[in-house]
């Protein structure tokens, strides 16, 4: 059963400048996430969960994870700082096995690229000025004739503020039925995600 808004876990609960030690993705069992995230939340971890508000069936506005099956959680704070950190650092194998422990993972993807990830990471935190997993706004029809053509041709646009994911692109696409519903392929962290768009005024050409 779907969580109500104010029932999901938050998305970043600490932010991420503040996050020293070193990120792993850990790997959740089907429709974990949130389980998950909740743990870690209990447990005192660093974690992200990036989240997107969808429309269930009902019409009600549900988050959903945006990455089925990640969920992205960092050791604590090392004493010594980021110099001593690494794949066997003390540490961070308390955090795997702390993460183990929770039963709702079945494994882990290492990054080696510490500063790549949490560049990555940085650009799916939420803002913190937008409600949690909020996306768009309400969608105006006036420009639906726009961004059909636009997709149509797969051209590629950007999101703009205060969209959470200000400053990312993808390519445009629609469902190309009666009830036309937009979505934008973003490639984040090595896989191809949609991201569905209810508003033309969070949206921009681009280059």
């Amino acid at each position: 059963m779907a969580l109500a808004l104010e029932e999901n876990p938050p998305e970043c609960p600490t932010p991420l400048p503040l996050v020293r030690g070193r990120w792993a993705v850990a790997c959740t069992r089907a429709n974990r996430e949130k389980r998950l995230a909740t743990y870690l939340l209990e447990v005192g971890l660093p974690y992200l969960l990036p989240m997107v508000a969808t429309k269930s069936a009902s019409r009600n506005r549900i988050l959903n994870p945006l990455f089925d099956g990640f969920v992205f959680v960092a050791s604590n704070p090392p004493r010594r700082g980021l110099a001593a950190v690494g794949p066997n650092d003390s540490e961070y194998a308390n955090m795997l096995d702390c993460v183990r422990a929770s039963g709702h993972t079945c494994g882990f993807i290492h990054a080696r690229d510490q500063a790549l990830l949490r560049s990555e990471l940085a650009l799916l935190a939420p803002l913190p000025q937008l409600p949690p997993g909020e996306s768009c706004r309400r969608f105006n029809i006036e420009d639906a004739a726009a961004l059909q053509q636009l997709a149509a041709a797969q051209g590629e646009v950007a999101f703009v503020a205060p969209h959470a994911f200000a400053g990312l692109h993808g390519v445009l696409t629609s469902n190309g039925s009666a009830h036309q519903r937009f979505a934008v392929i973003l490639k984040l962290l090595g896989r191809a995600v949609s991201v569905e768009v209810e508003d033309p005024s969070v949206l921009t050409k681009y280059p």
